[in-house]
């Protein structure tokens, strides 16, 4: 059995400021990761996008509530998800 190397953390955080730049209209290098995603007023259909796009991009299996829970950040994603294998069940 092989085992699945965990994503990058810097990449995935990389990959969802971008995304949340593009949706928000907002510069990605002036966001920072840290701050909590409600601040970027996310709605349900974003968070379904961006789930699905993550999974596109990574094949990493996110439940959407995941982007609108208030106190979860793409910090805060990036680290769980680095430490997780790709295989792993949904966050």
């Amino acid at each position: 059995m092989t085992a699945t190397v965990p994503p990058d953390r810097d990449a995935l955080q990389r990959w969802m400021m971008a995304y949340l730049a593009t949706i928000c209209g907002f510069a990605a290098d002036a966001m920072d990761p840290g701050q909590p995603l409600a601040g970027y007023d996310l709605d349900s259909v974003d968070a379904v996008e961006m789930a699905l796009e993550m999974e596109k991009a990574f094949g990493i299996a996110l439940h959407p509530e995941t982007f609108l829970e208030s106190r979860n950040s793409v910090a805060a994603i990036a680290d769980t998800l680095a430490g997780r294998d790709a295989g792993s069940p949904q966050v």
